[in-house]
């Protein structure tokens, strides 16, 4: 199932029309209707907005249903701490957009990590701004990153780690696909992955 399918899905079981859920989200019609219809790539402060306001978690909105696989006689469900690579999900936030791969297993509670490929001069707008920390590790290119104001260059191997209420942005000073390792950490529970 699509995002948009899952989105709408979630909406309805919720008993909500479209303009109910961009009043408790402060997210546009527009922008609802367009991600339903997989028109639109909202960045994950969105999603974040849209999955709070359906008291669902973010992980409701990009992977709906754990998979049980059977492997080495473990199932999925028997080992939810794993995350298998052929398991994990991808899906595409904002304009450009960023593709993020989920490496934190479903039930993540105040941990979450990923790894994002920024395309050509991407840059991450719109970030969830909460009580908690983030860190990362430049997998592969050089980053421009921002906290609190203060630019610096960071290269391949190069890690980080701030308070993330402070205003941050990333962005790929390459002209080809550039890669980070990304940790949030909340200080109060998540309603994401």
């Amino acid at each position: 199932m699509t995002l948009g399918a899952t989105l709408k899905k979630l909406r309805n079981e919720a008993g909500l029309s479209v303009s109910e859920l961009s009043q408790r989200s402060g997210v546009s019609v527009g922008m609802i209707s367009q991600t339903e219809r997989g028109q639109s790539n909202p960045s994950l402060k969105i999603l974040d907005r849209l999955a709070q306001a359906l008291n669902a978690r973010l992980a409701d909105l990009i992977e709906p249903e754990a998979p049980v696989v059977e492997r080495n006689h473990t199932t999925a469900a028997s080992a939810r701490f794993i995350r298998r690579k052929a398991e994990r999900p991808r899906f595409d936030v904002g304009p450009l957009p960023l593709t993020k791969e989920m490496l934190s297993p479903q039930d993540t509670r105040n941990l979450q990590f990923m790894i994002i490929n920024f395309p050509p001069q991407g840059r991450s707008d719109d970030v969830i701004q909460t009580p908690g920390e983030k860190a990362g590790l430049v997998i592969k290119g050089t980053f421009r990153i921002s906290v609190d104001n203060t630019e610096t260059l960071i290269e391949e191997g190069d890690s980080f780690q701030f308070d993330s209420e402070l205003p941050h942005w990333v962005k790929n000073e390459r002209d080809e696909v550039s890669v980070l390792m990304w940790i949030m950490v909340r200080s109060n529970p998540l309603h994401q992955i």
